[in-house]
């Protein structure tokens, strides 16, 4: 997955109230299914991307 749609994907997430955290995907807010289960699919791309910005 490509740096920009790693970036996409995590402030899509964010705007849904879902963040990661310790691996693990918290959600505090209502996120479609579709794109819980394309945050699932790029897990570790999300994961790399997450440890990067801290």
């Amino acid at each position: 997955m490509q740096r920009k749609s790693v970036q996409s994907l995590m402030r899509e997430l964010e705007r849904h109230g879902v963040q990661l955290q310790d691996g693990r995907f918290q959600l505090s807010g209502e996120a479609p299914a579709s794109l819980l289960l394309r945050a699932h699919r790029n897990r570790r791309a999300l994961l790399a991307a997450s440890r990067g910005r801290d």
